[in-house]
């Protein structure tokens, strides 16, 4: 009986080395309690920041593009915690600002005296 303590402690160790291949260590606090796609979807969450809107754009002005954005859209509306779902062709009012703002930085000079009939529409 004065043996059994250490008899437990080594049958213990024993099936600790046998079966560490499976006990993950880690210094990561949230590694210990939730899953690798829980995690990941938290750093995302957390590079975004607290926002109540997520705007998602498509490269090029083709009717394929724009298929996909409806397609997209439609997929979100029947996920039912997103509110709203809106999709907008024109430019924000200000990306307009900032075309107006920046014209001579965005266009192409061509270096040709002004008409006084172009000079009307300026």
């Amino acid at each position: 009986m004065k043996f059994v303590n250490i008899y437990i402690f080594t049958i213990l160790s024993v099936l600790t080395l046998l079966l560490s291949s499976n006990i993950k260590f880690s210094t990561n606090f949230l590694e210990i309690f939730f899953s690798k796609e829980s995690i990941e979807l938290f750093s995302v969450a957390k590079k975004l920041g607290y926002s109540n809107e997520i705007l998602i754009s498509k490269k090029g002005f083709t009717n394929e593009s724009l298929d996909e954005l409806y397609a997209i859209s439609k997929k979100l509306k029947e996920i039912p915690e997103i509110s709203n779902v809106d999709i907008s062709l024109s430019p924000s009012p200000e990306l307009k600002k900032y075309f107006k703002n920046n014209f001579y930085v965005l266009s192409n000079f061509d270096n040709t005296q002004l008409t006084k009939k172009e000079t009307l529409f300026l």
